[in-house]
């Protein structure tokens, strides 16, 4: 069977729901965080996965679910018989990466949320709208 797993970022949605007061979608800046971290994920769990042929290794994906508080990564694979590689590896392998980047991701990401919350505030101030900082991709924004 293929496997999907789905790792909820409930500490980013509750730290982004009290800097900004609410829930808020990612910036392309913020999202590029997550993307880093989740080709970093990608990596290590192909370095770590048995290969015979190598189709169940290249198989795996990650993507970023980035709705204001529903933030997750799904991590799959829908090889028909990626369940059953060595015992399962797959149980024991997605959660060991995920411990090895969660501390380092909450870091990157926090400190982009906490430039973006400023830049917010700043553009407020300048009576500009907070909806440039999505349109243009925070152009100029010192990162």
């Amino acid at each position: 069977m293929a496997v999907r797993v789905e790792i909820r970022l409930r500490n980013l949605d509750r730290y982004i729901r009290r800097a900004h007061g609410a829930p808020r979608a990612l910036t392309p800046l913020e999202e590029d965080v997550l993307e880093r971290f989740a080709m970093k994920m990608l990596q290590a769990i192909r370095d770590r996965w048995p290969v015979d042929t190598g189709t169940s290794r290249d198989a795996w994906n990650i993507e970023l679910k980035g709705l204001p508080g529903q933030m997750a990564f799904i991590i799959d694979n829908p090889m028909y018989y990626v369940e059953y590689v060595h015992d399962e590896l797959w149980e024991r392998l997605i959660p060991a990466v995920w411990k090895a980047v969660e501390g380092p991701l909450m870091f990157a990401i926090k400190a982009k949320v906490d430039r973006t919350e400023r830049e917010i505030e700043r553009l407020l101030d300048l009576g500009g709208e907070v909806l440039d900082i999505y349109r243009a991709g925070l152009e100029g924004f010192a990162v």
